[in-house]
């Protein structure tokens, strides 16, 4: 069993905005953006998916999947959501999926692991490597040559934003690192 953090650059359908973060646990995706609960099939604010399913819902914009290392426990992760799901968290209310990510791999974790900013999905990405809790990243984009010209501009223009920003470190780990 392994975790790894999904992050979807920009926003589904549009091309632009802050994007999403999501988990996925041994191939299940799980994914925090049930607004009020209404989406069926849902729990609280979250939803899950198979990682198929998910990489194919979300063709049409750059996915990056980031498997962690195994010191982010799979079961605490699992443990995590569904205290979230049995609390009733609902998006907005109980955070963002940027924000319930981080509180998901703080926890399995048993770290620091807050990300700051506006663009959250993008911090929990760079946050994660700065930590040094990737153990292998993988890129997906499929439906990138069906995608109209002004689409496909906005979200060139947000990977080249994303590559960049520095990678968040504190200076210890920056001390640690250079030895």
């Amino acid at each position: 069993m392994s975790v790894s953090i999904i992050t979807c650059v920009t926003n589904f359908g549009s091309g632009m905005g802050a994007g999403h973060s999501c988990l996925a646990v041994s191939g299940t995706v799980f994914t925090f953006e049930n607004i009020l609960g209404f989406i069926p099939g849902g729990a609280s604010g979250w939803n899950s998916f198979s990682l198929p399913k998910y990489l194919e819902m979300n063709r049409d914009r750059p996915v990056f999947i980031q498997k962690l290392y195994g010191i982010v426990k799979p079961g605490m992760v699992l443990d995590y959501i569904s205290t979230s799901i049995s609390r009733d968290d609902l998006y907005g209310f109980s955070g963002v999926c940027s924000s319930q990510t981080a509180n998901a791999i703080q926890y399995a974790w048993g770290k620091d692991f807050d990300p700051s900013g506006i663009d959250t999905p993008y911090a929990v990405y760079l946050l994660a490597k700065g930590k040094r809790l990737v153990e292998e990243e993988t890129f997906h984009w499929p439906g990138k040559e069906n995608l109209p010209i002004g689409k496909f501009i906005n979200i060139h223009f947000k990977l080249s934003e994303i590559e960049k920003t520095p990678i968040p470190r504190t200076e210890l780990e920056e001390q640690n690192f250079s030895n």
